[in-house]
């Protein structure tokens, strides 16, 4: 399925591209909310990177809605740097052979873990809205191939991986402003739906970034 997308991505790019094309970067803090198990201890709060590319639309090709206009197409990787988890304490019995007392059982609490991440490449049209010199907000609406990846531990040592990829609704909004004609500073928002074993919920991420035009 990302091969697959990521060749429409690169088709419809190239379909659209002018001369000007842009790239850019943020970071931030994101959440993947998931349900809790009772008497858990969960963290859903994780750092999110996003790289993307864009392309301007020929002007014939540019959508104006009166209040802005859709005007170029992006291509998206987002991926969070560090993992949600839930951890419950579980009873985990040890059988050994004690030379001089013979056999033994030993039971102690140790700590279970399922560990979360995700990554999702991203095709988006953007529509921008201008609001002020140098200033505007932007909208971007289309679709992201999400994997899901649940990976579960007893005490330390992995147990098992499961991961899924599913095409999911994308939306992120934000604003911009233009340091210099080719450089602008934004803080954006992206937010997308995700579903793996266990787990499913609509991940959001705040992050602030720069993008340059060349």
């Amino acid at each position: 399925m990302k091969k697959l997308f990521v060749f429409g991505a690169l088709a419809a790019l190239s379909a659209s591209a002018l001369a000007e094309g842009y790239v850019g970067a943020s970071v931030g803090r994101g959440k993947l909310p998931f349900s809790c198990a009772e008497g858990a201890n969960c963290k859903q709060t994780v750092n999110v990177f996003k790289l993307y590319a864009g392309t301007r639309l020929k002007e014939a090709n540019r959508v104006d809605l009166g209040v802005g206009r859709i005007d170029s197409i992006e291509v998206a990787f987002l991926r969070n740097t560090s993992k949600a988890t839930e951890t419950t304490i579980v009873e985990q019995t040890y059988f050994f052979n004690d030379p001089i007392n013979g056999p033994s059982v030993l039971v102690r609490d140790v700590p279970s873990r399922r560990l979360l991440s995700l990554d999702a490449l991203v095709l988006a049209p953007v529509l921008n809205f201008g609001v002020a010199d140098n200033t505007s907000l932007f909208v971007k609406a289309g679709a992201a191939v999400v994997t899901a990846t649940i990976k579960s531990t007893l005490n330390g040592v992995s147990m098992k991986s499961e991961s899924k990829t599913k095409l999911q609704p994308y939306v992120g909004f934000g604003a911009s402003y233009n340091v210099v004609p080719s450089v602008k500073v934004f803080g954006a928002s992206d937010w997308f739906r995700y579903s793996t074993e266990g787990a499913s919920g609509t991940a959001r991420a705040l992050s602030v970034g720069a993008e340059v035009a060349f």
